[in-house]
Parts: structure tokens; C-alpha cells; sequence
């Protein structure tokens, strides 16, 4: 059965393997591939195609570049994250995969997610700096604060709570602008 996620998480996990992609091209060309070279043959095979290709997934990035005049690509990465840890008053095994489904079923099609996960503590990472006073995990990277401001009014997000909150014994949420590498 496929997901109704399954196409955004394509189109998500696409534009962060094409951003990722435009990054390496860029620090490849400042570090010599060009050289201040006037060949232009020495243009990476295939940027073209990725740069067109971040366009066209509407890539979380902001592309700059001339060709023959000089070589740039500059990334602005702009995104909020909205991570929430959920301590639940009921926590076994099946509580927590119940509102790791649940974030599943809710949270993850919205317009402007650039990237969600939910899952469950991990119990093996027990080192003196991790903090493990939560059972669920959930994070949630938009496209900029007006889709997250979206979100939180969204009827899936509110029927979530409705349906999720009678469980949680503490809930934490740590939002916070984010920035790429440029």
C-alpha cells in the first residue's frame, strides 16, 4: 500500500539530494576545477541538469551563477525547525508506536515540509550528554515561517493534538531558523 506521503518525501528527499549535489559542485569549482580557466568544458557535467533540476523541485536554495562571465554558485539556505520531543504518560511499546503512526498519519503533508521524521528514543545512546527524558521524537523542517505559521493552524496538526494530547506527560518544542551551508 503506498503511503500518501510518498510522493512529497520523494520530492523532499530529491530536493535535498539536489541541494546537496549544487553544494558539492560549488566547493569543488572554489576549489580549482576552473581555475580562472576561460574553457568552459571544465563546467562539471551534469550542473546544468542539477540546477535545472533544483528549479524545477522548487529547492529550499537560492542559485546564482554566470556562465562565461565568472563562476559563482551561491546557496542561501533559509529554513525553520520544528522539532517537538513528546514524554508520555503511557510509554510502552505500543503507545509510542501509536504516536509515532499518528505523526505519520498527520503531520507529515504539508505544504511547505522540507524533510520529516518521527521515531523513538534511541536506547542505545545513553552517553552523560544525552538528554533522554522523552519517548518520541518528531522533526519537521519547513521552507520558511509562514509554512510552519500554516501548520499550527492546519485541521491535520489540531486533529493530532485532539486525538494525541490525553497521552503526553510533558511535551517540549524547540523551533529554530536554520541555515544551509553557503
Amino acid at each position: 500500500m503506498e503511503s500518501a506521503c510518498s510522493l512529497d518525501r520523494l520530492k523532499q528527499g530529491m530536493s535535498g539530494w539536489v541541494s546537496q549535489a549544487l553544494i558539492f559542485m560549488r566547493d569543488r569549482i572554489g576549489k580549482g576545477w576552473f581555475s580562472g580557466s576561460t574553457d568552459h568544458s571544465e563546467v562539471p557535467a551534469g550542473f546544468g541538469e542539477i540546477a535545472e533540476l533544483a528549479v524545477a523541485l522548487e529547492c529550499p536554495a537560492r542559485l546564482s551563477f554566470g556562465f562565461p562571465e565568472h563562476y559563482e554558485i551561491r546557496l542561501e539556505i533559509h529554513m525553520l525547525a520544528h522539532n517537538v520531543y513528546f514524554a508520555l504518560n503511557d510509554n510502552s511499546p505500543e503507545a509510542v508506536d501509536g504516536l509515532v503512526a499518528a505523526c505519520k498519519k498527520y503531520l507529515c503533508d504539508h505544504p511547505g515540509v522540507v524533510f520529516f521524521a518521527a521515531g523513538r528514543v534511541n536506547p542505545e545512546l545513553a552517553r552523560e550528554v544525552n538528554d533522554r527524558d522523552f519517548d518520541v521524537a518528531l522533526q519537521v523542517v519547513f521552507d520558511n515561517k509562514a509554512s510552519h505559521d500554516a501548520y499550527q493552524e492546519a485541521p491535520d496538526h489540531l486533529s493530532f493534538i485532539e486525538e494525541q494530547k490525553a497521552n503526553w506527560g510533558n511535551v517540549r518544542v524547540f523551533d529554530s531558523d536554520m541555515e544551509g551551508a553557503a
